[in-house]
């Protein structure tokens, strides 16, 4: 089958690479009776958000692919478009919040997604327009009859040419609901109407459907509206070039209403022509007030409404008449006010590179202007509201100092200028001076990291900082951007350590540094000596957990040692002296240490801190272990018979507590894996004799083995 392209609507793309395997979801859309599923527009949501979409048109048998989806879930939308359809979302829901969602594995397409378009309800009438007008510029549009909003959804509809005043319009695909019908004349010449004969909405003809109704009849007869008509030209200024007055734009308001904001729509608007001429047009009986303005920012001219007035309440009022055009309303703009000046700059310097800038000095929403000089250096700023500013200019090509009209480097010094309406202020012609520069470099011990950051100070009691700079790599920097004066360094490695200039440990010790304007003042080198390093935040006294008597095991319990990771190493002690060996977690005691106590140290590391060792405290004197009191030879219970089980009998050993191990053997040799307390015997110990080695242990005592006597030749089974 053939299917048309897929298309990408704003929001969403669906997160596609060429190493990603994606899928898709086909289907096909069909329609009830007089609905045409292949004009309307399939579209695939994330199902976790409405925002943004990918979708595909129906190729001519009404199937459709949606491709290059990568995995997730997803929701479709139906949207029935010219189709006649309603709008509807995989598995019958009316909305993205009661859609059926799809989920699309890599790789797969999941099939079958389709569709079957109800039929919506049409509206179909006759619009009768005055002798000649152009219908293309009216539209039609539905409101909602309770809310009064506009129906975005459903859209609108334009009228059909047919070379006659009559036309024809058609807008179906519409759920059941109560509409009112507003016919705008847009640029026609026509007034706008609510189907009805209205001029309000709430006074409009109530239109009411049911699913699926066809609604014909719905004609109207439209009126010429009244026109305002006139030219708008710029007041001629010598100081600037004049403005392209097509960029201008003509606003009307209801001269009875109050004031607009800054948002406020405009009953009708027109643009200015090239040639300075504009037209209202489809203009009510009425008066009106006229805004003329622009927003382009390169159209330096003063917004200005009708006789020069300056806002809506004092503005001239013109009357319209419907049919007639109220001719010759025009306007003079005053251009606004401009800035201008020469820059001088050093010798070398490229005056194109600098920058001018204005700022307001209003503390609230303060404006700001900027203008790039031509290559002798004159510039204007062009289109200046009227205030109070700070002229500032700046060039980092050349590394000329940033300063403030008056040649301040600080605003609180500045030359304020102050510039009135339509004003044009000249003069403000600075010379730049090129700034002064230092450079240096870092140098420390092999291995240590150079990079971190300068920051410079002027030698005064403000302390007053003057920027900063990155050192590169290999320690070198250089910061061309200083006034002449004197300055100290400081040289940071990762916001922690300070080094000041020559050795000095604040900003009081340390050298002041002489620079010169447009002088560079070079071989400002640090030596960073070897950092102390910090100490360990943690480092606790460890404790020695266990019996202190011979065989037992000792272990150390470090604590918590931070900043974590810590590394740990361990030393025991004898008597205070170190035991070969002994550079473990735990120790076993042994005969020597009888008598003696035993001690660790623990010894805690972490690059770029100091080590620390913390010792235990001692355990008591070391004692040797006890003789158990008891401990009779085992005997063993059970027939010497293959396939019989023979049981260990361990007899009472003394003192009560003892725990045993067991050691079965055949013919003297240790049987691998017979270590319980009783043992079955097999094919192989026919003909063999069987022992049990029991080995009893306490803690505190030695442990003592016991080896039983042997059996009896083990025979077969019967």
């Amino acid at each position: 089958m053939v299917m048309l392209t897929a298309f990408l609507l704003l929001g969403f793309v669906s997160p596609t690479s060429a190493a990603t395997t994606t899928g898709g979801i086909t289907g096909r859309i069909s329609g009830a009776a007089g609905v045409d599923g292949r004009l309307a527009t399939v579209n695939v949501y994330p199902a976790d958000s409405p925002n943004g979409s990918f979708g595909a048109f129906p190729a001519d048998d009404g199937t459709y692919a949606l491709e290059h989806l990568s995995a997730g879930a997803y929701k479709i939308e139906f949207a029935s478009g010219a189709s006649g359809g309603l709008t509807q979302w995989y598995g019958g829901g009316t909305s993205f919040e009661t859609a059926k969602s799809i989920t699309v594995a890599g790789g797969a397409t999941v099939s079958g997604i389709n569709v079957l378009l109800a039929k919506g309800a049409s509206l179909d009438g006759n619009i009768t327009l005055p002798a000649g007008m152009d219908p293309s510029g009216i539209d039609l549009r539905l409101y909602d009859a309770v809310s009064e909003s506009a129906l975005e959804a459903q859209g609108g509809a334009g009228l059909s040419s047919n070379g006659t005043d009559v036309h024809e319009f058609y807008m179906a695909g519409l759920p059941a609901g109560s509409y009112k019908l507003l016919i705008s004349g847009g640029n026609s010449g026509a007034q706008d109407q609510w189907y009805g004969g209205a001029g309000t909405i709430k006074s409009a003809k109530t239109l009411t459907l049911t699913t699926g109704q066809d609604l014909e009849g719905i004609d109207a007869t439209l009126t010429r509206g009244g026109t305002i008509s006139g030219t708008v030209s710029l007041a001629p200024r010598s100081d600037l070039p004049g403005s392209d007055v097509s960029q201008v734009s003509v606003y009307a308001y209801n001269a009875a209403g109050a004031a607009p904001d800054k948002w406020a729509l405009s009953l009708r608007s027109a643009e200015v022509q090239p040639d300075g001429t504009y037209t209202l047009v489809g203009l009510q009986t009425g008066s009106y007030k006229l805004k003329f303005n622009s927003s382009n920012y390169e159209f330096h001219a003063v917004e200005q409404w009708y006789k020069g007035k300056d806002g809506f309440a004092s503005a001239n009022s013109v009357t319209a008449t419907t049919g007639n055009d109220t001719p010759a309303v025009n306007v003079i703009m005053t251009q606004m006010a401009a800035v201008s000046g020469k820059v001088t700059v050093p010798k070398g310097a490229d005056a194109t590179k600098v920058s001018v800038y204005m700022q307001s000095t209003a503390s609230s929403n303060p404006s700001t202007y900027w203008a790039t000089p031509l290559a002798d250096g004159s510039y204007t700023v062009s289109g200046v509201d009227p205030g109070s500013y700070l002229v500032g200019f700046s060039d980092s090509a050349d590394h000329i100092l940033f300063q403030y009209w008056g040649g301040s480097y600080s605003p609180d010094k500045a030359r304020v200028v102050v510039v009135g309406p339509s004003q044009s202020v000249t003069g403000i012609s600075p010379t730049l001076i090129k700034a002064g520069a230092i450079r240096g470099k870092i140098t420390a011990a092999p291995g240590t990291d150079l990079r971190g950051t300068l920051n410079i100070y002027q030698d005064d009691a403000a302390k007053t900082w003057q920027g900063r700079v990155m050192t590169n790599a290999d320690g070198t920097y250089y910061f061309p951007y200083l006034k002449a004066g004197r300055y100290k360094l400081d040289f940071r490695v990762g916001g922690n350590a300070s080094y000041w200039y020559k050795a000095g440990t604040s900003f009081a010790s340390a050298t002041p540094v002489a620079v010169l304007d447009a002088q560079e003042t070079s071989g400002l080198d640090f030596f960073l000596p070897a950092p102390k390093p910090l100490p360990l935040a943690s480092a606790p006294i460890p404790r020695v957990a266990g019996l202190p008597t011979v065989g037992q095991r000792l272990t150390a319990t470090p604590g918590v040692w931070q900043p974590s990771p810590v590394t740990l190493t361990y030393r025991w002690q004898r008597n205070g002296s170190t035991i070969a060996g002994a550079t473990g977690a735990s120790y076993t005691l042994a005969k020597a240490d009888i008598g003696k106590t035993i001690t660790v140290t623990v010894t805690g590391a972490k690059s770029g801190f100091a080590s620390a060792s913390r010792t235990s405290a001692a355990t008591k004197p070391i004692t040797a272990p006890k003789v158990l009191t008891t401990a009779p030879t085992p005997r063993i219970g059970g027939t010497p018979v293959t396939g019989r089980r023979l049981t260990a009998i361990v007899g009472t050993w003394r003192p009560s507590g003892v725990g045993f191990r067991y050691q079965w053997s055949r013919s003297g040799k240790p049987v691998t894996g017979a270590t319980g307390a009783s043992y079955l015997l097999t094919k192989t110990d026919i003909g063999k004799t069987i022992r049990v080695t029991v080995t009893g242990s306490k803690t505190g005592y030695y442990s003592l083995s016991r080896t039983s006597g042997q059996t009896k030749s083990i025979a077969r089974s019967k």
